[in-house]
C-alpha cells in the first residue's frame, strides 16, 4: 500500500468535482484520514470495491447520495473482481462504472477478460 500524496486532497478540492473515481486505490485502515479529507470536502458518500489480498480497488466519492449497484463485476480472477464497482444515483437515474482492466501479461488474458466484460 503506497501512501496518497497530500497534494491530491488539494487538487480536489480546486478542481470541485461533484465525483471522483479512483483506480489503483488499496483500502484498508491507513486510509481513514484520507476519506476523512474527502468528506471534509463534501464529499459524504464513499463506496469502495471489494477488497481481496494484494489488488487494487476502485473507489467512488460523491456529494450526492449514491449506493452499491447490482452489475457484478467480471468473474475472470481477483484482479478483474477488485477493480470494478458499479454505483446508482436513485434520485439522477444515473448510473457509473468505474474499472480498471489488470494488466494481464498474456494478449489472451487481456481479450478473454474483454470478452467477459
Amino acid at each position: 500500500m503506497k501512501k496518497i500524496p497530500p497534494g491530491v486532497i488539494s487538487v480536489i478540492g480546486y478542481i470541485d468535482p461533484d465525483l471522483i473515481a479512483l483506480n489503483e486505490y488499496v483500502d484498508g485502515n491507513e486510509r481513514s484520514s484520507f476519506k476523512e479529507e474527502l468528506k471534509k470536502l463534501g464529499f459524504k458518500y464513499i463506496s469502495v470495491s471489494q477488497k481481496i489480498k494484494r489488488q487494487n480497488q476502485i473507489l467512488i466519492a460523491s456529494k450526492g447520495h449514491h449506493k452499491k449497484g447490482d452489475i457484478s463485476p467480471p468473474n475472470y480472477d481477483e484482479s478483474a473482481i477488485t477493480n470494478f464497482l458499479h454505483i446508482i444515483f436513485s434520485e439522477q437515474n444515473l448510473e457509473v462504472v468505474g474499472l480498471r482492466p489488470p494488466a494481464y501479461k498474456k494478449p489472451a488474458e487481456l481479450k478473454d477478460y474483454w470478452k467477459e466484460l
